[in-house]
């Protein structure tokens, strides 16, 4: 092989209510035992599953809301 051509691909990421972070998303992967993850994207070592990783592709939310919801919660 001489080269590689480059391409991009656009991914839309629903994550639940403002959690934007790894555990949510479809990509990341646990290794056989469960004890490490990896994103499936980026090929990263993910030390926190609770936060995006610092190769993480996301570059800007969007919130989407059914119709009808104010995004207000009131407490229960």
């Amino acid at each position: 092989m001489l080269w590689y051509t480059k391409a991009t691909a656009t991914v839309r990421f629903f994550f639940p209510e403002n959690r934007v972070e790894c555990r949510y998303c479809r990509y990341m992967r646990a290794d056989a035992n469960g004890a490490r993850y990896k994103c499936g994207l980026t090929d990263e070592i993910l030390g926190r599953i609770d936060q995006l990783g610092a190769m993480c592709p996301i570059e800007e939310l969007e919130e989407e809301k059914e119709e009808g919801q104010s995004g207000e919660h009131e407490a229960v």
